[in-house]
């Protein structure tokens, strides 16, 4: 009787809401459809509860595979390590086999001595499907032991641990692509999508493969700009058609230019008619093309006019031109993508997120107010940016590029505090409140390196760099200070940037008060003890007594509308700093502040309030009249994440309810304008 032997594969997601492992399925299909040995081998459930470690180990343990494959990413690289290194413990014999992006093993020759638990690497840039079924025949004729020297483009560990790599293997343009294996895998995948809820049902699906490009931060096809691969057109369209009977609710299109072939816009064309007859996807996201702007616009159109887009985005990783050219990367200029996507809100007005990274060679505090100034002067939501993580596979992670650009980097870190993303974290030991997006720090990407220091800038500056876009992200798509910002450039030629810098260094250095002083500090002594000590990210608590600490934009937010009238005297005294202060000046800054949903507003009896000028006027026409005006507001309710929610902060006596449901209401969505929507003149 022939032997069998058993495979799991694990590919621990960043994001709950992708509940279907895209690897397990195409590798098993594309294995049953080129191997004649699919069946030596029994593959482990697809269903694997990633929530429970203990019980996750306890079960595979109990299932003795023969052997077990890791898609190794930022967000999984501690987890990978820990139950890899566990599995191996158990079963010395056990075949372990590490792919996907996150794996130094490119310039780390103690690679394999540092990880003994691991007998073979593929290189994140591979065609895993093709690698594996390799990998699976080679156990089977040699009676389930693997050789690895044997695997073609791979590395692997002689007896003393050394490394080797095997360099050639087939061409990807000869890559065979699996039929539908959504299709061919459903009688594993829909138990999966049955037994969680709807909005949580999303799929990525990918059209195409590989990066002609090479951009030095990324990682998509290991910065070596290879050819891209394109799926079979009937395979694609299937794919699509099988989202929609299984109503899936969200698919992230996961080429790297979506859009780069004109056939693109036939496939988006397909997912418009299966979202039309099916009812789903309801949202599709695409990584664009960098490179054909008459396409992509045509998809973006496509997309928009049904309904499956809740923003356009323009990735473009820095507005300065001069810092693209030193990444390498290849974009249409920020001008001329803000006018296409101007031209697409005539049609559907949906806003226009940009996507940024912070610190990139050649960024300095100068280019930061640069990028405010070109962002802002185009009325665009200012974005959070990410921290430059440094990826293994990408240019960027090279010795000479390190020695070019000076790199300084900090090890063991989450980014998930720094954004828009996550608002809230769980204090640990704290009961926590039902239905409220938060996390709880579980040490998953503590393996990441991030820059926080170049040839261009220190690491003092890179936190400076993290404070003046913080402040403005956290006063600018809020409306807390976006008016006043734009008096100042219209009438006075403030630069956006200089005025978002001057409010950071007044409330944090100069003569604030200094209990507000205090409060606004934490988040500089944040982000500089996640540069400078062994802090994990950067969130801030804003009170003992809350069961969860605050991001740093919704920090700044509760800070601020908590602190409201020494906010706005700290204001004044900024702008004081770059102008003479007049009457104008005064009454605008009464009229900002008035405006703002602060902890202090009664709903029951509402807020009355004069100014000398009139300001609504102004937002119309830009005509300021020295017309006194009075004003009514009466707001009851608030708009958050599609909902609408009562103000009910003022009814809760204690103070610590109070601020909870003050920061769930207005500080948690931190995008969302703070100001009330029902002022009338009186």
């Amino acid at each position: 009787m022939e032997q069998k032997y058993k495979l799991f594969l694990f590919n621990k997601s960043g994001f709950t809401r992708f509940p279907i492992n895209n690897l397990w399925a195409t590798s098993k299909t594309y294995y049953e459809e080129n191997s004649k040995f699919i069946d030596r081998w029994e593959w482990g459930t697809p269903r694997l509860n990633y929530d429970d470690y203990d019980a996750l180990h306890s079960y595979i343990i109990s299932e003795e595979p023969t052997m077990v494959g890791f898609s190794v990413y930022m967000w999984n690289e501690a987890f990978v390590l820990k139950l890899s290194s566990e599995l191996k413990h158990h079963f010395p014999n056990l075949i372990t086999v590490f792919g996907g992006p996150q794996s130094d093993i490119k310039y780390n020759e103690e690679y394999f001595r540092i990880h003994p638990q691991v007998d073979l690497v593929i290189p994140g840039d591979a065609y895993g499907e093709r690698s594996l079924a390799e990998i699976l025949d080679n156990i089977v004729l040699n009676n389930g032991k693997l050789v690895s020297s044997e695997i073609n483009y791979a590395y692997w560990p002689d007896v003393d641990r050394n490394n080797h790599f095997n360099s050639l293997g087939p061409k990807k343009s000869d890559f065979k692509w699996p039929k539908n294996s959504f299709r061919a895998q459903e009688q594993y995948l829909k138990p999966i999508l049955e037994n969680i809820e709807s909005e949580a049902r999303w799929l990525s699906i990918e059209t195409s493969r590989g990066c002609p490009y090479k951009c030095a931060f990324c990682d998509w096809g290991g910065g070596i700009y290879t050819k891209t691969v394109k799926k079979d057109f009937t395979t694609i369209l299937d794919e699509f058609t099988w989202a929609g009977e299984n109503k899936i609710v969200g698919i992230w299109v996961t080429d790297a230019n979506f859009g780069i072939f004109n056939i693109d816009i036939e496939i988006t064309k397909h997912i418009v008619e299966v979202a039309k007859k099916y009812g789903y996807p309801k949202l599709v996201q695409v990584q664009p093309s960098k490179t054909k702007l008459e396409n992509l616009s045509k998809i973006y159109d496509l997309l928009s006019e049904a309904d499956l887009m809740r923003h356009y985005q323009i990735s473009i990783q820095d507005v300065s031109d001069e810092i693209k050219k030193n990444i390498d990367r290849v974009d249409f200029p920020f001008e001329v993508q803000v006018d296409m996507f101007r031209k697409l809100q005539k049609k559907k007005n949906l806003p226009i997120l940009i996507e940024t990274i912070l610190g990139l060679p050649g960024s300095s505090i100068q280019t930061v107010k640069d990028n405010i100034q070109r962002i802002c002067v185009q009325k665009l939501i200012f974005p959070i940016s990410y921290h430059w993580t440094l990826l293994p596979e990408t240019p960027a992670y090279a010795p000479e590029f390190r020695e070019k650009w000076k790199l300084v980097t900090v090890l063991n870190k989450s980014f998930s505090g720094s954004g828009a993303g996550f608002p809230t974290k769980q204090k640990l030991n704290r009961t926590s409140d039902p239905g409220v997006n938060r996390i709880i720090d579980d040490g998953l990407e503590m393996t990441s390196e991030f820059v926080v220091g170049t040839a261009s800038y220190t690491p003092d500056d890179w936190i400076e760099m993290n404070m003046m876009q913080l402040i403005t992200a956290s006063t600018q798509p809020t409306e807390i200070l976006s008016l006043i910002a734009d008096y100042l450039w219209q009438t006075h030629s403030i630069s956006y940037g200089d005025f978002y810098y001057e409010i950071g260094k007044q409330i944090l250095y100069n003569d604030s008060d200094p209990r507000f002083q205090s409060q606004f500090s934490k988040v500089k002594t944040a982000f500089s003890g996640w540069v400078y000590s062994d802090a994990i990210d950067t969130y801030c608590d804003a009170h003992d007594d809350l069961p969860f600490t605050l991001s740093p934009p919704a920090y700044c937010i509760f800070v601020i509308l908590t602190n409201i009238d020494l906010f706005f005297e700290g204001v004044l005294i900024a702008i004081s700093k770059l102008i003479e202060i007049d009457d104008k000046i005064i009454d605008l800054c009464h009229f900002s502040k008035n405006r703002l949903i602060d902890i202090n507003y009664q709903p029951e009896s509402g807020r009355i309030f004069e100014t000398a000028y009139d300001w609504p006027e102004y937002i119309e026409s830009t005509v300021l009249d020295k017309t006194a005006k009075k004003y009514s507001i009466n707001d009851s309710q608030l708009f958050l994440d599609n909902r609408y929610l009562d103000i009910d902060w003022n009814q809760y006596n204690n103070n610590i309810e109070r601020y909870k449901q003050f920061i769930y209401r207005v500080c948690y969505s931190v995008r969302s304008s703070k100001i009330f929507k029902q002022m009338k003149t009186i």
